[in-house]
């Protein structure tokens, strides 16, 4: 079971209380304002622009790769990721 704690939004991670600690880049875009990833479990950490944030599990780093080089993020996110992962809304 995935337990949360506070964000904070100066280092995109959660803090102590939560079991899992993900580090999010912010990024250029109009729905997306943070994508985080670790490798280890394949877990893809999305912040939209409401302010939800979201993990997909499962996901390959090449899809996190591709996620980060283009240039419209919304797109492939909706094109690739979107429905495709097993997804926890964490906030």
């Amino acid at each position: 079971m995935l337990e949360v704690g506070s964000f904070s939004p100066a280092t995109g991670a959660l803090e102590k209380g939560g079991s899992f600690t993900m580090h999010r880049i912010p990024v250029s875009s109009v729905d997306i304002t943070q994508i985080g990833y670790q490798e280890d479990s394949e877990t893809l950490e999305i912040q939209f622009s409401r302010g939800e944030v979201c993990q997909y599990y499962n996901v390959p780093s090449g899809v996190y790769d591709e996620l980060m080089k283009s240039a419209a993020k919304e797109e492939y996110y909706y094109m690739k990721i979107g429905e495709r992962f097993p997804c926890t809304r964490i906030r």
